[in-house]
């Protein structure tokens, strides 16, 4: 799988943001040129602190670890890592899978490891993603870095994560 994704300043934004998840490469190459065109006469992005914005190299198509056990899903759970400190704010993308069990495991997995020596805080999501839409140029899938479907507890703490979408 392919992501779509802005490079942005990590002063503004949890970049890179998310633009879409793609079955392929040539999928995600016409999305991204399908972005650029979308923005280029009024890019909402045009102004942002430390980083001069750039379309042609800020968008860029990038692969990430697919996982997935069953490929012809419908939707498919993107595993996030998010962190924050010094005033930057980015995102990890870590991996794509089918199943919620599957992608809370990874999530559980990352979120262990970040509390064990914590440098900066860090916070693991899950999004459901429909793979090959567009729709996420305008709306993203992240609510906030605590929102998702899974949002981890204290170390230690064993529960099925899954949340509402509304809760």
């Amino acid at each position: 799988m392919f992501l779509l994704v802005r490079d942005v300043s990590r002063y503004a934004e949890w970049g890179p943001l998310f633009l879409g998840l793609f079955s392929t490469a040539e999928r995600a190459d016409a999305a991204r040129v399908a972005y650029i065109e979308s923005v280029r006469a009024n890019d909402p992005l045009r102004e942002q602190a430390y980083h001069v914005p750039d379309l042609a190299n800020d968008v860029r198509v990038a692969s990430i670890a697919d996982r997935r056990s069953v490929v012809e899903a419908p939707t498919v759970f993107l595993v996030t890592l998010h962190a924050e400190g010094m005033g930057q704010s980015f995102r990890d993308y870590l991996a794509v899978f089918s199943s919620m069990d599957d992608a809370s495991n990874c999530a559980e997995t990352v979120s262990a490891k970040a509390a064990i020596k914590p440098v900066i805080p860090e916070y693991v999501s899950i999004e459901e993603i429909v793979p090959d839409d567009t729709a996420y140029f305008t709306a993203s899938p992240f609510e906030a870095f605590t929102g998702g479907l899974w949002q981890g507890k204290q170390p230690g703490e064993r529960s099925n994560r899954a949340l509402s979408k509304e809760g």
